[in-house]
């Protein structure tokens, strides 16, 4: 089966137990001081954010945030949270994930960037976004 993008709204009890995973699993550096569940709890409620997932085989294994911006020449997707659950990795999840993201961008007219700063190294498929 392939890996399905598609936008979270309202996730199911499997698909918000999936998200923590996904939360927990993420990097330090990619966390902030909020535990997962007030994390997943503000994504839902900020209408300026949207959560999008990557399933396989009825499972969420990556998730990514979008905080759509608009400057007075262009529309621009930007990529706030993006992260894949450990036992995943390494397998084309992220790059799937982003790559479609992409792709729905450009359906709105709009470009995917990461302007988020980190002293981590970011995966290959992040870093062409660079803004």
């Amino acid at each position: 089966m392939p890996v399905i993008v598609e936008s979270i709204k309202t996730p199911t009890a499997a698909d918000h137990a999936d998200l923590i995973k996904i939360y927990n699993d993420a990097p330090k550096w990619l966390t902030t001081e909020a535990i997962a569940e007030e994390w997943l709890s503000r994504t839902l409620a900020d209408a300026q954010l949207h959560l999008y997932a990557a399933r396989f085989n009825d499972r969420l294994l990556a998730a990514a945030i979008i905080s759509p911006t608009v400057s007075e020449t262009k529309i621009a997707w930007e990529l706030e949270w993006l992260n894949v659950r450990k036992i995943t990795r390494n397998r084309g999840v992220g790059q799937r994930l982003t790559g479609e993201l992409q792709r729905l961008a450009k359906k709105c007219g709009a470009s995917l960037v990461v302007r988020r700063s980190t002293e981590s190294p970011l995966p290959s498929y992040l870093n062409m976004l660079r803004a």
